[in-house]
Order: structure tokens, then C-alpha cells, then sequence
């Protein structure tokens, strides 16, 4: 029995000290270290490639952005913030990269190309055709695309449902 505790143990040198080091506990530090490496490329940040010109010229078409899926599950989700969601065209579902606008229980007037929430004009440079005023629900979030010409969003498509929030784009253009 002696001997099988001598066989599982490593004598290292660090500064002149010997130090035993178990194998089989090693093995399982390096393991559970893997895991985190890998849960935190998969569930805090995901590649995402970006399919369409919606969201140019910061989010160029065929590029790929880091995204956290964590921070939408959380819900950290804010106005101005991208996210990837889940979108329905012609009864298909697709997902879909898009600015955050309108949060749950804000109205959001679009007007002359102007963006209003609740009564406040958005600064941004895009100028927005359509017109619409709708009141957000409950777990309902209004996005649109940077470039709002070439856009498929809430504008034609309806409210995103917290549900249907993917994940938060984590860095700011797509590399």
C-alpha cells in the first residue's frame, strides 16, 4: 500500500523546496481548467459570422464578431447594444445580427426618418424610413439595422422576444 502512494506522487523543485505532487490530482486540476477554457469560448464568447450588409459599415457581410451568449441569458441587454436574435421572414426563421432600440414598455415612434422612445429623439446618422408607433410588451425589444435601407427589423418583422435574443455582440466590430 506504500508503495502505490510512492508511485502516484512526482517530486518537483521549486527554489530548492521538494515538493510531492499527486498525478491523479493534477490531472483532474488540468481537466477542470480545460472545461472552463471551453465553457467560456462557447457560452460567454461565441463566434458568430455576420450573413448580410444590415448592420454595415461597422459589420461587414462574411465578417465574424465575438459574442456572449451569458449576457443575454442573464439579460443584460441595454439600448445600443447588438445582439444576435432570431428572426421570421416569409414564415422561415433565421438569425439575424441588430442594434437594440427599444426596450420592454418604451413606445417607439419612427417619424420623417426620425427614431423617438418615449418621446426622445435617438442621436444617431442613420436616417430611418418608415413610420411606425408601437408600445413594447413585456419581454419585447424593437431592433433595428445600422444601414436601415437595406435592413429586414422590427420595422417588417415584428418585436423580438427576450426568448428569441441569442446573444449580446461582445466586441465592437467584426474582425
Amino acid at each position: 500500500m506504500e508503495n502505490h502512494a510512492v508511485e502516484n506522487q512526482v517530486t518537483e523543485s521549486y527554489a530548492g523546496d521538494k515538493k510531492p505532487v499527486n498525478l491523479k490530482r493534477l490531472a483532474i486540476h488540468i481537466a477542470v481548467e480545460a472545461l472552463v477554457v471551453i465553457a467560456v469560448f462557447f457560452v460567454l464568447l461565441w463566434p458568430f459570422r455576420v450573413g448580410g450588409e444590415s448592420m454595415e459599415p461597422r459589420f461587414r457581410d462574411g465578417g465574424v464578431v465575438a459574442a456572449s451568449r451569458g449576457a443575454a441569458w442573464i439579460g443584460w441587454i441595454n439600448r445600443g447594444h447588438v445582439i444576435i436574435c432570431r428572426m421570421e421572414h416569409y414564415n422561415e426563421r433565421y438569425t439575424a445580427i441588430k442594434r437594440v432600440i427599444g426596450l420592454p414598455g418604451e413606445r417607439v415612434v419612427i417619424e420623417n426618418g426620425a427614431v423617438f422612445v418615449d418621446g426622445v429623439e435617438l442621436e444617431h446618422t442613420h436616417e430611418t424610413p418608415g413610420t411606425i408607433d408601437i408600445l413594447l410588451g413585456d419581454g419585447e425589444f424593437f431592433v433595428l439595422g445600422d444601414d436601415r435601407e437595406r435592413s429586414y427589423d422590427s420595422r417588417f418583422a415584428g418585436t423580438v422576444a427576450r426568448r428569441d435574443i441569442v446573444a449580446r455582440v461582445w466586441f465592437g466590430r467584426s474582425f
